[in-house]
């Protein structure tokens, strides 16, 4: 039900995980984990989300998960308060907060999830290409700074399920506007069609370490071809949701 990274893993009063497709009561296209509301009857998601809590261990966040109406964009909000997963708290690609026993999450079939940690700061990231173009990554750890003082060589990054640079061929927009952060001989092939394929995990992961951020785990799962993940591009846009997760305990 869960993939799980192992730097984060090892901050201590934090709890994260990302979520694989099985393990659900979601039916058809959305069969089995579907976390994203609006996608199917409201009580099956709730569900869905109750299992979830049940692998954190209830009560582990009293406060709720607070998740936000995801735009492609590059706006970052503080979650501040207590939250319910249902409720997006605002339109926004990235979420953080100080408070203990809240979560953040972001939603993806395909898109980047990002979870970030550390100096009692967490933070949760959607990053699709455009998000990545506009550097959706690079603002939320200077808005976490700018908000909090906790610098980016304090942050752990880990870098979740998304759709690999193995299957993820793109158009020369997408190129030219991810490229725009990174080299583009650092993140983008040639496939065997003769079409370029674009690591968008790896962009990510170049922007972090632009900024100071020291400690990033990727975990290198293809969404696509990976076979445990929902995909937007290998479903044909009729998929459900995973959710990435971290919260503060204590």
């Amino acid at each position: 039900m869960l993939s799980f990274s192992k730097l984060i893993s090892s901050e201590p009063y934090v709890v994260h995980g990302f979520s694989k497709r099985d393990g659900g009561s979601s039916l058809g296209h959305l069969s089995s984990l579907n976390m994203k509301f609006g996608l199917e009857p409201l009580e099956v998601t709730r569900s869905n989300w109750s299992r979830l809590e049940a692998e954190f261990g209830r009560g582990v966040l009293p406060k709720g998960i607070a998740t936000v109406n995801q735009v492609h964009g590059n706006l970052v909000v503080e979650a501040l308060g207590d939250s319910d997963e249902m409720l997006p708290i605002a339109d926004a690609d990235a979420v953080f907060t100080r408070v203990k026993g809240l979560g953040v999450a972001v939603f993806t079939a395909d898109c980047v999830p990002i979870l970030l940690c550390g100096g009692g700061v967490v933070a949760a990231v959607h990053a699709g290409w455009r998000g990545t173009a506009k550097g959706i990554s690079k603002a939320c750890v200077a808005a976490i700074e700018s908000a909090t003082g906790v610098g980016p060589s304090e942050l752990s990054a880990a870098i979740g399920p998304s759709i690999g640079p193995c299957c993820y061929e793109v158009s020369e927009e997408v190129i030219s506007g991810v490229c725009s952060h990174v080299e583009e001989s650092e993140v983008v092939s040639i496939n065997n069609r003769g079409g370029r394929n674009i690591d968008l995990a790896l962009a990510n992961e170049l922007q972090l370490r632009e900024v100071g951020v020291v400690r990033v785990d990727c975990l290198k799962i293809c969404t696509m071809c990976g076979g445990e993940h929902y995909s937007y591009r290998g479903d044909k846009g009729m998929t459900g949701r995973q959710v990435s997760v971290v919260g503060l305990t204590g």
